[in-house]
């Protein structure tokens, strides 16, 4: 007898493979599987970036000790010889990482607070002129810029905090007219970190000027962008670098501070214009496409003022990401794009 007859049919019976109640079972049973696939393939795509990752960071990183000379090396030509190596990475990816290129005890105890306390006068001013550079909305920042410091993206600022002359190799814009002591720059200024930049700019370079960019918690991702622009835009011409920056971590920095996401090679014309024409939020997602080089304080992050890179968001909720940074250029170069140099914040 058919149980049709009696208005059942046979897929309603809970012992058939194919009825309600088993169907419903193996598309949840198929759900959860594919959930589970899902969050493995993401794991296993998270280890193999990672592992990408530090193999490319290692392979642009080198030790300050590796730059020295031998103790038993006479040879005269020695320094370019080892400089050499640095060369090449930094010509190669358009960044290198120079491990404990400073003391930490000099940056921690001169450095660190001289930031802060430069932060506290910047605040206090751009406070003054009701300038907003951190809120609880996006929609209330704008962009701005002056002489001394600049807000691009909503949670972070930059300021120049030096502008060396022939007559002041550390004069200052605003905070040396309220009576400031100069930011200590000679803790870290040397002749070997002078040797290391002319090894990179071709022997000629001079310090533009020195900044701090301040991170606050809550800042959001910056977009990617270049620090200057291609000296002849319409050619896609390869040429050496003509200005760099030295990123200096002024405290332990961890991955939750947002770090600097780099696209190495991106000094390179041909890679550069390829990435122009991408979506570089999505681009980055790819492995083995950008790195994020995490620093210990003493290390110096030197980079190509062409290399495409971003500042990422500040998730850690307790702590500002304070960095210096100092700006080298050949010296004919005139900055002319970060700062608005005929507006004073400081009067």
């Amino acid at each position: 007898m058919n149980l049709g007859d009696f208005g059942v049919s046979e897929f309603d019976n809970e012992n058939s493979l194919f009825s309600t109640s088993k169907t419903k079972q193996n598309q949840a049973a198929l759900s959860k599987k594919r959930k589970a696939n899902k969050i493995s393939n993401e794991q296993d795509n998270k280890i193999e970036r990672d592992e990408v990752e530090r193999a490319m960071i290692e392979s642009i990183t080198i030790a300050k000790a590796e730059l020295l000379p031998r103790s038993d090396d006479t040879d005269s030509d020695s320094d370019s010889l080892q400089f050499s190596i640095l060369q090449n990475k930094f010509l190669e990816f358009g960044l290198c990482v120079v491990t404990n290129l400073f003391s930490p005890d000099a940056i921690t105890t001169h450095l660190t607070p001289a930031a802060s306390f430069y932060l506290k006068i910047l605040e206090d001013q751009l406070s003054a002129k009701k300038i907003i550079y951190k809120s609880n909305s996006t929609n209330n920042f704008s962009h701005f810029a002056f002489r001394e410091v600049a807000g691009r993206q909503y949670g972070r600022i930059d300021s120049r905090v030096g502008l060396p002359t022939p007559e002041d190799p550390t004069v200052m814009f605003g905070p040396k007219h309220l009576s400031a002591p100069p930011f200590p720059l000679e803790q870290i200024l040397s002749p070997f970190l002078t040797s290391t930049i002319n090894s990179l700019l071709g022997g000629t370079a001079a310090l533009t000027y020195a900044g701090l960019i301040y991170s606050f918690p809550g800042s959001q991702d910056q977009d990617f962008h270049q620090d200057g622009v291609p000296l002849f835009p319409e050619e896609d011409i390869d040429l050496p670098p003509y200005a760099l920056n030295v990123f200096i971590p002024l405290h332990k920095l961890k991955k939750t501070h947002g770090l600097t996401e780099f696209f190495p090679r991106s000094n390179q014309p041909h890679i550069a214009i390829d990435l122009s024409n991408l979506d570089l939020s999505k681009e980055s997602l790819k492995i083995g496409r950008t790195i994020q080089p995490l620093l210990s304080v003493g290390d110096a992050l030197i980079y190509d003022y062409r290399v495409c890179h971003r500042g990422v968001a500040n998730s850690n909720t307790g702590n500002t990401r304070t960095m210096l940074y100092l700006m080298y250029s050949r010296p004919w170069f005139k900055e002319h794009v970060n700062f608005d140099n005929e507006r004073k914040l400081f009067s």
